[in-house]
């Protein structure tokens, strides 16, 4: 997914949420595994701030953040809608937050165990990806292997 498309999948769904209600409860149903959240959003503490390298939406930042219900990715888009990634399971790879549009792309963010390393964002494109019940939660799962497609260093 290159930085157009990314600009693109947002400006989609905002636009959705102006053209239809005006608000954003239209489009929780639409984006599984997580939530949309307004730019005022504030989680109950940030755990890690990141530095976005590779393709990303326009002005995006991005945060490990804890939350009422446990560990989440925070997608902050500035002047924007903002995504809460709250699916999250652990391996032996770290932590993993996925979330998926329903007729569009999977996202998947591999944290490390150890937070001073950098995470990984991966976008799945629709048709290259299930959602599959693992560890009785909807997870993000890939056909093929894929290369991420940022980097989020630990800033």
């Amino acid at each position: 997914m290159n930085q157009t498309s990314g600009r693109w999948l947002l400006g989609a769904l905002f636009s959705t949420i102006i053209l239809i209600t005006g608000c954003a409860t239209i489009l929780n149903p639409m984006l599984m595994g997580g939530s949309i959240v307004n730019t005022e959003y504030q989680p109950k503490k940030i755990l890690v701030s990141y530095r976005a390298d590779g393709e990303v939406p326009q002005n995006a930042k991005y945060y490990l953040v804890e939350t009422e219900q446990g560990e989440a990715i925070l997608e902050k888009i500035d002047k924007g809608t903002s995504a809460l990634i709250a699916t999250h399971w652990r391996d032996e790879l770290g932590d993993h937050f996925s979330s998926w549009v329903a007729t569009g792309p999977g996202f998947e963010f591999i944290v490390p165990l150890d937070r001073t390393k950098p995470a990984s964002r991966y976008v799945y494109p629709m048709g290259q990806y299930s959602a599959d019940r693992k560890r009785g939660i909807g997870v993000v799962v890939p056909k093929k292997s894929f290369q991420p497609s940022t980097t989020l260093t630990p800033e």
